[in-house]
């Protein structure tokens, strides 16, 4: 699986996790609703790492915990 699509996974499970809609993430974020849009739906190329860390912030996460799978706890 690549990054994009790992970022995707993620991304909706903890959005749904905290109850957080894009509408809200792009707000604390800064970043666009189509930019969340279009990785939560894996639809871009790649993923920068500003990116991800405005994302992080955004949920009150550190990209540790971002990428941390739950099932090898």
């Amino acid at each position: 699986m690549n990054i994009t699509k790992v970022v995707s996974k993620r991304l909706k499970e903890i959005m749904e996790e905290k109850g957080i809609s894009a509408s809200s993430l792009s707000q604390k974020s800064g970043l666009s609703l189509k930019s969340i849009y279009n990785l939560k739906h894996a639809k871009c190329k790649s993923v920068n790492t500003k990116t991800m860390i405005k994302i992080v912030k955004a949920l009150n996460m550190t990209l540790s915990q971002f990428f941390e799978d739950k099932n090898n706890r």
